[in-house]
């Protein structure tokens, strides 16, 4: 019986067979691989052990992703931006009367604006970004958000 199944099993085989046996106890201890592939068309793989993964983020270049347009906000003000590149300005609809100004740094938004109820500046981050590359959610670390 034993001859019978050397006979039967190959080279190949036994190093498929501990390719795949590894392979199973590699990702079921949380280590595998993610692979990105950039704008050129390279891949870059990078080994991870996912139990120690809790957020995955995906920035963009300022260049490329979209803050122009009306925005909503949590404080009840209208936005409407208009952006040039990694820049923006923003006047307020309404309530009020204000004009900021900022830059963009992949996903990380600052600003610094003057109006009826004075001066300020915040920090933020883009933390949705919908099809296109457009922003629809930013939230400023003095507690405001932006939505679209």
């Amino acid at each position: 019986m034993i001859k019978i199944i050397k006979s039967l099993v190959t080279k190949e085989m036994v190093v498929a067979l501990v390719f795949v046996m590894s392979t199973f106890l590699l990702i079921s201890a949380g280590f595998s691989e993610m692979r990105i592939t950039t704008q050129d068309g390279r891949t870059i793989k990078v080994p991870v052990n996912s139990k120690d993964i809790k957020i995955i983020e995906f920035t963009q270049d300022a260049a490329g992703l979209s803050v122009e347009g009306i925005w909503d906000s949590s404080i009840g003000f209208q936005y409407q931006i208009t952006q040039s590149r990694n820049t923006f300005t923003w006047e307020v609809l309404k309530p009020i009367r204000e004009q900021g100004q900022g830059t963009i740094s992949g996903n990380t938004i600052n600003a610094t604006w003057r109006g009826d109820n004075g001066s300020g500046s915040a920090s933020g981050r883009i933390i949705v970004v919908a099809p296109q590359n457009r922003a629809n959610r930013i939230e400023w670390s003095n507690g405001v958000v932006f939505y679209r």
